[in-house]
């Protein structure tokens, strides 16, 4: 918003100091018949005053008569923050009674200063063409075009990024699985008698028995939560007594299995034959922070559960799973612990189903619901729809680039269509004369548009360390982040150049084609 913002002022400042070249013989007359300072100031700033009112007001009523339309498009926005349609707060009436005054007192400023320090027969003479003022416009273009190749190079990188998390892996399974919590039970354990526990027991068997009778459903497990996001740490302590904390959850031993997740090391049935009971499981990331090597011989110790029993023994890692990502994966795959357990008491069913028959086996988890319980209640989630859900701001983010980009390079238009129109008028006559001598369409060309290619390729060379850094500062702490490689600035070069030479192409071709006579007779 603020790159958009300052190319919109300096884009005004450079067409408002073209359009003060027109009004300088308008000025230069005023003092030559007497006109004071003071008199020329308030005139200059009651015009700049009233233009950008104006132009205020305009920009109102277009936020005005698109709001509904931009809600719908970012209306998870406005959720978030809970706002709605027709709010407005007070920086909406700070930020533009600001660009009123100082953007006013900025350009009248500058035009008053330059229309005092000018003598009124040189600037009735010069007319725009010494060369400060060219120069003054050019570096004004050059800001611009170094903003808007800002906007485009991460417009770009974004998009590319996004794209990348949501190629890359997480490293266990989405598709077809369906996540529910099938027990409405009461959570008030303490309400409960023996009769409405055996109720209780009764009615989650059924439902379990009537899982496992579906065709549809190729497996399926039990818990506390969603295999996403869930995020409680405990301390544990490995053989020589070392303290790491682990991302500790409690899964069934169908759990790995659902999700595909591989093992490197270790396996269930072995470890569950060994132990009898509850098995450790670990994945690479917390087999490393432990300071293993292998599961063989590795032991752990929950430290919170010591407290409660002095006497605990350490338990042997029985397994070691690869790496996946529960989170944004730009946050890495972080260190976990499994408890496995053959059944856990969890109302949260995660339900893995045969290629393409998960709107069936939904269908089906409904009717379950209501022969159950009586109820048409159900809610679920789709995994796949849970994982895109993690992206969300990144999508957002990717989006609002995108758009920004495209208003940076109309901004950039604007502003090298009105300076390359007066500059190209201004040299009419030197081009009339170069046609009459023999001059070439494409020496034209080269004449008109060379320290507009210069300006360009200054501010694209400008713009790739800024990109860098804002590239860098926003994607350090990101552990898989998208290559920046020099296609970003290629396409970043190749869209900016073709839309902006395009509109200076444009005025050369429509100068090359006048009339020498005619332009010599006028001017």
């Amino acid at each position: 918003c603020l790159l958009i913002l300052f190319a919109g002022i300096i884009n005004f400042i450079n067409l408002y100091s073209v359009l003060m070249v027109k009004r300088g013989r308008t000025y230069n007359l005023r003092k030559v018949f007497g006109a004071s300072g003071n008199t020329l100031f308030t005139q200059i700033f009651t015009e700049n005053v009233l233009l950008i009112a104006v132009s205020i007001v305009f920009a109102w009523f277009i936020v005005e008569i698109t709001s509904v339309f931009v809600y719908f498009i970012i209306k998870f926005i406005f959720i978030i923050c809970k706002f709605t349609v027709n709010i407005y707060t007070k920086f909406d009436w700070i930020l533009s009674i600001s660009i009123l005054i100082f953007l006013s007192l900025t350009v009248s400023l500058y035009s008053h200063i330059k229309c005092q320090r000018s003598l009124p027969a040189v600037a009735l003479k010069a007319l725009g063409t010494d060369k400060r003022s060219i120069r003054f416009r050019m570096i004004f273009l050059f800001v611009q075009y170094v903003v808007t190749f800002l906007l485009v190079l991460l417009s770009i990188y974004f998009n590319k990024q996004f794209n990348l998390m949501l190629q890359t892996d997480p490293g266990f399974r989405t598709k077809d699985i369906i996540q529910a919590n099938m027990i409405y039970e009461s959570n008030d354990y303490s309400s409960y008698t023996s009769e409405t526990v055996n109720q209780r027991k009764e009615r989650v068997l059924a439902i379990d028995q009537l899982i496992d009778n579906c065709p549809d459903i190729q497996s399926w497990t039990t818990g506390f939560y969603s295999i996403l996001g869930f995020d409680y740490s405990a301390g544990f302590r490995n053989a020589k007594g070392e303290l790491v904390t682990l991302n500790q959850s409690y899964v069934t031993d169908s759990f790995f299995k659902l999700f595909e997740i591989p093992f490197i090391e270790g396996d269930l049935s072995e470890a569950d034959k060994e132990q009898g009971g509850e098995i450790i499981v670990v994945n690479r990331a917390a087999l490393a922070a432990l300071g293993y090597t292998s599961c063989k011989g590795a032991t752990i110790i929950n430290e919170q559960m010591r407290k409660i029993k002095p006497d605990l023994q350490a338990q042997p890692i029985g397994a070691v799973i690869e790496d996946y990502y529960d989170r944004h994966v730009g946050l890495g795959a972080r260190p976990m612990v499994f408890i496995v357990n053959k059944r856990l008491k969890g109302d949260y069913y995660q339900i893995a189903c045969y290629p393409g028959k998960t709107q069936v086996v939904i269908n089906y988890l409904k009717d379950i619901q209501k022969k159950v319980y009586g109820t048409e209640d159900f809610k679920y989630s789709l995994l796949d729809d849970d994982v895109a859900a993690l992206y969300k701001n990144d999508r957002r983010i990717a989006m609002v680039y995108a758009i920004f980009a495209c208003i940076g390079i109309i901004i950039i238009c604007l502003g090298l269509f009105g300076i390359s129109l007066f500059d190209i008028r201004q040299r009419y006559r030197e081009i009339a004369i170069r046609k009459v001598n023999g001059a070439l369409v494409k020496d034209l060309y080269l004449l008109l548009g060379c320290k507009y290619l210069v300006v360009l390729g200054s501010a694209f060379a400008v713009s790739i360390p800024l990109s860098c850094y804002l590239i860098y500062q926003y994607t350090k702490a990101l552990v898989i982040k998208a290559p920046l490689s020099m296609n970003v600035f290629l396409i970043a070069l190749l869209v900016v150049s073709c839309i902006s030479l395009g509109t200076l192409c444009w005025q050369i071709k429509k100068a090359s084609r006048i009339d020498p006579a005619k332009i010599m007779k006028i001017e």
